[in-house]
């Protein structure tokens, strides 16, 4: 519907699964049941405290894609809404495999 968020239930947790590095891609969530349509790319290690919150979907794999990736911590951002002072980020071509 028009207006209202649509969510899908908690469907992706496995265990050993963890935010242990970066290039980890995650649905994120408000809170049980409440999956939708966003994502992160971590750019840091060790951000366990994810784990609880958010669903892993996959991961990057591509050694270029990762270069790219960990080449996103350079882009400045506006410290308060978290986005890009001066550089628009797009994902394409992702492909499926």
């Amino acid at each position: 519907m028009l207006g209202q968020l649509r969510c899908i239930p908690d469907k992706i947790k496995v265990a050993g699964l963890s935010h242990n590095r970066h290039g980890i891609v995650s649905m994120l969530t408000r809170g049980p049941d409440t999956n939708g349509c966003q994502f992160l790319i971590t750019l840091n290690a060790d951000l366990a405290e994810l784990d609880d919150f958010h669903s892993i979907v996959g991961c990057v794999l591509d050694p270029t894609s990762l270069a790219i990736v960990t080449g996103l911590r350079e882009v400045q951002i506006e410290r308060t809404s978290g986005k890009p002072l001066r550089e628009e980020i797009v994902i394409m071509d992702c492909g499926e495999y």
